[in-house]
């Protein structure tokens, strides 16, 4: 499977891993495991792991389903976003020029899975 969902941070942040190409499905069936996992432990921190993905057939779907799954999230979830070191440079800025006009506070784009965890730290109080 390219997306596999699990605890991190010694219980305290919810983590989707994904590699490879992954699909609209998979993408939905993370998120909605990542809810149900933040929601029977009483987390507010999630960590979404992408630097491995390969890039969709366009910039365009790559925002789609990140914006989707972005709103999955209510405002009380903390969601950092790492995005694919296999994207282009053009391909991310792209994506991210699109999603910096939607995404609310709770939620951030980072380039290191390091930086994403500490933003997240910062503001849930977890350890990495």
């Amino acid at each position: 499977m390219a997306v596999r969902v699990d605890l991190s941070a010694d219980g305290r942040i919810v983590e989707i891993v994904a590699n490879g190409n992954v699909t609209r499905r998979e993408t939905g069936w993370a998120v909605e495991r990542a809810r149900e996992i933040a929601l029977e432990n009483g987390l507010h921190c999630l960590l979404a792991d992408c630097r491995q993905i390969e890039p969709q057939v366009s910039p365009t779907l790559s925002y789609e389903m990140l914006e989707s799954s972005a709103f999955a999230f209510d405002s009380g979830i903390r969601v950092a976003y790492v995005y694919s070191g296999r994207w282009t440079p053009d391909y991310r800025d792209s994506v991210l020029d699109s999603l910096a006009d939607v995404l609310p506070p709770h939620i951030r784009a980072f380039d290191t899975r390091e930086s994403a965890l500490d933003w997240l730290c910062d503001s849930c109080g977890s350890a990495a």
